[in-house]
């Protein structure tokens, strides 16, 4: 969900700072360049948090689980997802 607001937002600010860009010529391209760093930004620490995680998955899983205070999902569930 953090990542749909990210490229969101970033997406808003582009398209509103793009204005500029017809406006003042190459002085406004600080908006749409500032919004692309962003973007590279959001996809490399989502690289190097898989990066992180790849080496030991089960610490990573135990971290998650701890973090967000995770529980196992009700056996209903189970139903909804076998085939």
């Amino acid at each position: 969900m953090f990542w749909v607001v990210w490229f969101g937002l970033l997406g808003l600010f582009a398209v509103l700072s793009a204005a500029d860009l017809f406006k003042e010529g190459a002085a406004g391209l600080w908006g749409p360049l500032f919004c692309s760093g962003m973007a590279a930004f959001g996809l490399l620490l989502n690289a190097f948090g898989r990066l992180l995680g790849r080496s030991d998955p089960a610490f990573l899983l135990g971290f998650l689980h701890e973090r967000l205070r995770l529980t196992e999902p009700p056996a209903s569930i189970e139903l909804l997802v076998q085939p």
